[in-house]
């Protein structure tokens, strides 16, 4: 019986460990839309048309960041106002960090000019406290203009998010965004988290019935 007990707490473990990775990747949905992200009243728009950025959330890259006119980066299009966020130097990626978790954002994005790539993919890489959990993209359509959107919902509480050009970093063009959403508040139980308890109370239980 004893046997049964260890192959019955090892296939749980199996089947549960499983479980617990394709969870994790099921945990963020990519949106296509800002009706995607959900209802609007809990989020924060930065549209960076002026020098006080939101305090929820900090946006950086390795040499910098700066409010940048939309004329020189996007044919002037752009889904509000006139300017946007680019780097001081590409391929840089841009960075945006949270004072508290988020359980939503979404962008949009341009500077997606044919004088210098025939195409490229913008990523999202998406991080938790405990390190990226998942990367979602949209091929850039190449007309120069800030219209792309691309954005997420998630279940579990993100820490960081980082957007760039081309697989490596490596598109030849500064990225440059406008109209950042975020879920401002957000409360969330990680699905991850209520397996691992689930499991450690299976163990609990094998453990009475090995040692009973």
């Amino acid at each position: 019986m004893k046997k049964n007990y260890i192959l019955s707490a090892l296939f749980c473990l199996t089947i549960g460990g499983g479980y617990f990775n394709s969870a994790s990747a099921s945990l963020i949905t990519q949106v296509n839309s800002v009706d995607g992200l959900g209802d609007q009243a809990n989020f924060k728009i930065e549209n960076f048309e002026d020098n006080q950025l939101s305090a929820g959330i900090n946006f950086s890259s390795s040499t910098g960041v700066y409010n940048a006119p939309a004329d020189d980066f996007s044919s002037g299009h752009t889904p509000s106002g006139k300017y946007g966020l680019t780097t001081n130097s590409y391929p840089d990626p841009i960075t945006m960090t949270f004072k508290n978790p988020t359980t939503a954002l979404g962008l949009f994005f341009g500077n997606d000019d044919t004088c210098c790539t025939d195409n490229f993919t913008a990523y999202l890489d998406i991080f938790t406290n405990s390190g990226e959990v998942e990367t979602i993209s949209v091929i850039a359509n190449m007309n120069n203009w800030a219209d792309q959107f691309i954005g997420f919902v998630s279940e579990i509480l993100i820490t960081k998010v980082v957007f760039r050009y081309g697989f490596d970093g490596t598109a030849p063009l500064h990225v440059f965004i406008d109209d950042v959403r975020y879920k401002a508040t957000a409360e969330s139980i990680s699905l991850p988290g209520t397996l691992s308890l689930t499991l450690l109370a299976g163990l609990g239980l094998l453990r009475r019935k090995t040692f009973s």
